[in-house]
């Protein structure tokens, strides 16, 4: 696993001996794992984690942690009572195939892409197969939280607005992060 590595660099650099985990509900099951993986005293924090607003930095510091390990989202600046480094993690699986097979079934010709951060990574080969298949792709810097461009969180969908589109192609796990998209969408219908 590539983030593990990363974490293992963090914990060097920030010199930790104890260290406190969050992880995102897709990873708690290997949480022993890569808590045995990281060679320093770690504390599984096992409490919900909605995103990378929702630290755990106080329980991390009153337990005696150095650095908090948060995993699967990426820093957008909060303040913090002790150390956090934010372990982004790229999701393994190609999406080439499907977005091959979507670009043949949406008729829209004008898409705006956007993605959680696990498939951003991903964005400019989905782009070049949607363009490959005739579509026009855009692909907006977020003006808000998120980090990368065409990223889209629960609480910033400013990756998807003010595009003049068809419509969008979404790439990530689930309704949460997409539906605020809609509602945007809907709403401005409503307005026209």
């Amino acid at each position: 696993m590539k983030f593990i590595e990363t974490a293992k660099i963090e914990i060097k650099k920030h010199n930790a001996k104890k260290v406190a985990l969050q992880l995102p509900d897709g990873l708690k099951s290997k949480s022993d794992e890569i808590a045995a993986s990281l060679g320093v005293e770690t504390i599984i924090l096992a409490g919900s984690c909605f995103g990378a607003c929702d630290l755990r930095d106080h329980e991390a510091k009153e337990l005696g942690c150095d650095l908090l390990l948060h995993f699967g989202h990426a820093d957008f600046g909060l303040k913090t009572e002790l150390p956090v480094s934010y372990i982004e993690i790229e999701s393994e699986k190609d999406i080439s195939e499907l977005v091959k097979k979507t670009a043949e079934q949406i008729q829209e010709k004008k898409i705006g892409l956007v993605a959680v951060l696990q498939y951003v990574p991903q964005l400019e080969k989905a782009r070049k197969i949607l363009e490959s298949a005739g579509k026009t792709v855009l692909i907006k810097k977020p003006t808000g939280s998120a980090t990368y461009s065409g990223q889209i969180l629960g609480c910033d969908i400013s990756a998807a607005t003010s595009l003049d589109i068809d419509a969008y192609l979404y790439i990530g796990g689930g309704e949460f992060h997409p539906i605020p998209i809609e509602i945007g969408r809907a709403s401005c219908r409503e307005r026209v």
